[in-house]
């Protein structure tokens, strides 16, 4: 008998590598339906299909808008706990604002580079202290 992919296979304890990803993934595709979120974009609304970006004039239509966390989910910092990301994610009214595509874009674009600097940073600092406790023994 074939022996199964773990990779393509069910996710079947909280231990699995993926599991983070796919709870990560269901509160994201949960947070669609919350009223808050739903309200940010009715608070943008200008016209009929026309909404205003928080951060640039321009007014785009339904599909072109999204409702972004102020606060990233995840922060710059890293993961720290499952109650802290879901207070992030079903944050109130205030906890979001209304971005055309390219804002969005641009945000999510500076968040992910300082948090690839952030790591990069950390490792050396590691290697760094590594490389120190090497030398003293």
């Amino acid at each position: 008998m074939a022996k199964k992919n773990k990779k393509n296979g069910p996710i079947e304890s909280i231990d699995d590598p993926r599991f983070k990803s796919f709870l990560m993934s269901a509160l994201r595709q949960q947070s669609r339906y919350w009223f808050p979120k739903t309200e940010c974009l009715n608070q943008a609304r200008v016209g009929r299909g026309k909404y205003q970006c928080a951060l640039c004039p321009s007014i785009v239509g339904p599909k072109e808008i999204k409702a972004d966390h102020i606060n990233p989910v995840i922060p710059i910092e890293g993961f720290d706990s499952w109650s802290e990301v879901i207070k992030r994610i079903f944050c109130g009214v205030d906890g979001y604002q209304a971005l055309c595509k390219p804002c969005h874009d641009i945000k999510t674009k500076e968040e992910n580079t300082k948090r690839k600097s952030l790591r990069k940073e950390k490792i050396m600092i590691q290697y760094y202290e590594d490389d120190q406790r090497k030398d003293s023994d």
